[in-house]
């Protein structure tokens, strides 16, 4: 977008100036979207990783538990 800007627009004009000033901010707005998903997604897991250690594996049910967790769970029966 900034090249054909540029190309048509020239790169000092006030106008081209203006929308690579709007592509610079939007594209600051998409980089701070993806980090607060990204860090919601990281809470998230986070509180589940905190529920899980608060209830024994016993609780959970057998869909939420990985390879090594049923491999236990195998052996301690």
């Amino acid at each position: 977008m900034e090249y054909v800007t540029n190309h048509f627009l020239g790169g000092d004009s006030p106008l081209a100036m203006a929308l690579s000033s709007l592509l610079e901010a939007r594209r600051h707005v998409r980089i701070q979207e993806q980090l607060d998903s990204d860090a919601k997604k990281g809470q998230e897991l986070e509180e589940k990783l905190i529920e899980n250690e608060r209830k024994g594996w016993w609780d959970a049910s057998i869909e939420e538990l990985n390879l090594l967790k049923l491999i236990e769970l195998e052996n301690k029966f």
